[in-house]
Parts: structure tokens; C-alpha cells; sequence
């Protein structure tokens, strides 16, 4: 069933902030919205799971796990704790790290977890 704890399912674990950005920004006053996240480590199982035959050719990149629906694509951009900019390359659902009996009366639980991979890009303005 449902209820208060599966809503707050994993947000102690996301102590970072980031910016999410749906078109390139040119100032930090742009629109935005901000989001919790965290680092996913490229060896975890759930990373080899998801991206594991995906070849990185554009460069530095990093990946993040966050639970905040962003209604993220790919081409848009997020600005993360690091002060660098990114852009989106891919966004996966991981289904696996939800509890599997919320699915029998919702479509999308609150507490599936976004994995974002993204493509560092230049940050000439400074936004973070």
C-alpha cells in the first residue's frame, strides 16, 4: 500500500542541489528549477544495467540519480553543485529501486529514481 514513507523514500539520500534548465541559459536568472540529487558511481550494477553498452565520445561526463521528476530530455541542460554545466545525453526510469506494489495503483511512483547521464559542456557565463 501506499503511503507517507514511500513518498519520502530516499530524499535524506539527495544532499545535493542542481539546476535544471529546458533551453540553453545565458545568465542565472534564466528559468529554471532546482532539484536534490546525487552521484552515481559508474561501477554500480544499476549504471553497467542501464548504460553499460553506451560508448562516450563528447567528452567529460557525469551521472546522476535524483527522484525529482524534471520532465527532463535530452538536449537540455542542468547545472550541477560543481559549478559546471551539462548537457543531458540520456534520462532512464530505474524501476528497480522502487517498492513494487505501489505499481497496482499508480502509473509513475513518487519514489522511482531519474538516472541522467550528462555531457559536460562550456560554462562561459558562470552559471551554477
Amino acid at each position: 500500500m501506499y503511503d507517507l514513507l514511500d513518498m519520502l523514500h530516499g530524499k535524506a539520500n539527495y544532499t545535493m542541489t542542481g539546476c535544471y534548465f529546458p533551453h540553453m541559459p545565458y545568465s542565472p536568472e534564466d528559468e529554471h528549477s532546482m532539484f536534490d540529487y546525487e552521484h552515481v558511481d559508474v561501477t554500480e550494477w544499476h549504471y553497467q544495467k542501464l548504460f553499460g553498452n553506451l560508448i562516450n565520445t563528447d567528452g567529460a561526463t557525469a551521472t546522476i540519480r535524483t527522484n525529482d521528476d524534471l520532465g527532463a530530455k535530452i538536449g537540455q541542460f542542468i547545472s550541477l553543485q560543481d559549478e559546471k554545466l551539462y548537457k543531458i545525453s540520456s534520462v532512464m526510469k530505474d524501476y528497480q529501486s522502487t517498492n513494487k506494489e505501489a505499481f497496482r495503483f499508480l502509473k509513475d511512483v513518487p519514489q522511482i529514481d531519474y538516472i541522467i547521464r550528462l555531457v559536460e559542456i562550456d560554462n562561459p557565463w558562470g552559471i551554477q
